[in-house]
Order: C-alpha cells, then sequence, then structure tokens
C-alpha cells in the first residue's frame, strides 16, 4: 500500500486520539446521544453489537452498559489501549479486537453494527465499498447498521469558513479545506496548539450523499428504514448537519 493512500496510519496516532477523551462531560453527552438511536431498534438485552472503527471505546462502553454483548474493532493500538481502560474504569466487559474494517475476519454475526462518529470515507471508493460490504456479511439476516455521517451539503455550504475547536489546554485549527467537487474529497490540515506547541496533522475525508449510501446499500443487501438529521432526531434535510442512517439487512 502507498503511503499516499495509507495517509490515516499517520493521523489517526497519539496526536489524533490525545484530542477525544471520552471521560469528558461533553464526550459522554455526545456519546449518550448518539448511542441513543440504538434504542429505537429495540433490541433485547444481550442482543450482539459490533462498535467499527471503535476507537478509544467511548460508543462500546454506551452500549455494553446497556446490557449488550460488545465488540469493538479498530486498527490503532493506541486507541485500543485507552478503549480496554475506559472498559475497566466502567466496570463492563468487551471484546476488542485490532483488525482493519477493510479486511475484518470475524467468527460471530451480529444483530446490529454501530458505525458512530462520522467514521466512514477515509479510504478510496473501492476500500469503502469493502467496509459495507463486509458489515452486510456479519449482519445476521434482519440485522442493523447504523451510520453517522456529515452531511455534505452544509459541507460544501461553509466551505471557506474558519473552523476552530478547543482542546485541553489548547485550541485546533482547521485550515488550507480543499474540495474536489468531481470525487467529492475533502482535504485540510489540522494544527493542534497546545502548551505553546503545534503539531499538524492532514486529514483526507470523502463524502457521500445520500442517493450515494442508498445505492452503496442496495449493492449488498441493506435497505435504508429511517435517516436522521441531527443527534436529536430531526429528519433528514438539504439544511442537517449530519446524515444518521439506520438500514436492515434483507
Amino acid at each position: 500500500m502507498t503511503t499516499k493512500n495509507s495517509w490515516w496510519r499517520t493521523t489517526f496516532g497519539k496526536e489524533y486520539f490525545s484530542l477525544w477523551d471520552p471521560s469528558s462531560s461533553d464526550s459522554q453527552t455526545w456519546t449518550k446521544k448518539e448511542v441513543g438511536f440504538i434504542d429505537d431498534l429495540h433490541l433485547k438485552k444481550g442482543a450482539k453489537i459490533l462498535d467499527i472503527p471503535c476507537g478509544q471505546g467511548r460508543h462500546s462502553v454506551e452500549l455494553a452498559k446497556k446490557g449488550f454483548q460488545v465488540t469493538g474493532v479498530d486498527y490503532s493500538s493506541i486507541a485500543l489501549n485507552t478503549a480496554k481502560k475506559w472498559a475497566h474504569k466502567n466496570n463492563v466487559s468487551i471484546n476488542f479486537i485490532k483488525q482493519d474494517i477493510r479486511f475484518l475476519k470475524l467468527k460471530e454475526k451480529f444483530d446490529a453494527i454501530a458505525m458512530l462518529g462520522n467514521s466512514f470515507g477515509y479510504f478510496s471508493d473501492i476500500d469503502n465499498k469493502k467496509v459495507i460490504k463486509n458489515i452486510s456479511a456479519l449482519l445476521k439476516p434482519k440485522g442493523f447498521f447504523i451510520i453517522h455521517l456529515l452531511n455534505p451539503i452544509e459541507v460544501i455550504k461553509k466551505l471557506g469558513e474558519k473552523n476552530t475547536f478547543k482542546i485541553s489546554n489548547g485550541h485546533v485549527e482547521i485550515e488550507d479545506v480543499s474540495f474536489d467537487p468531481l470525487s467529492f474529497v475533502e482535504k485540510s490540515k489540522w494544527t493542534i496548539v497546545r502548551n505553546n506547541k503545534k503539531k499538524i496533522l492532514n486529514v483526507k475525508l470523502r463524502f457521500y450523499t445520500f442517493p450515494e449510501i442508498l445505492s452503496l446499500f442496495s449493492l449488498y443487501k441493506l435497505n435504508i428504514v429511517n435517516a436522521y438529521g441531527s443527534l436529536n432526531k430531526e429528519p433528514y434535510s438539504f439544511k442537517s448537519p449530519v446524515m444518521i442512517i439506520i438500514a436492515k439487512k434483507k
């Protein structure tokens, strides 16, 4: 694999994960709202749920606290180490596995799979398709898939605007943003300013429109049953900040 195609291996490392603390009050508020969409599925207690990519485990832990059997998969050892500590602190048992989500090899099938926190679109179109194919293969018949994405229409409208967010002991500036209208790929530079020191991360994200997701899902027997436009469960519209899509396997 070329360096160009595996930029995420460097970007999603120690510096990136240091921006997000699963124990912070803000993080816990977001997590509860994101995981709240699982409640709409009316799954039985003990149902098997796969969280991919699980990152530092904030969704996995919250799902386990609801009484589900949770498996979390991520490629990053750094993220998984934090996830295991967070699970231990919360007194929940979760099966954390290190794997590349493009090449998932798991023996069991799941009642639901969650991909929350805008975690889709960081590979090539071919590899992104592999991820959805794997998800469908790991779902039980009539199993559910929940995916949380940014709304590309809103992203395009805000191109050029300065974007800064606070972190512990500093802030992050998102700049040098470019958007390719032919591929729907956005590239940006994240400058982490903390304790008078700077660290730069390069981020690349492929945005998907709702019709594209619909078409992609249909290839792998995933029928969309609902679409929301916010964490408050408002209907999806072109003005929505996000797309939260619930699909069911045939």
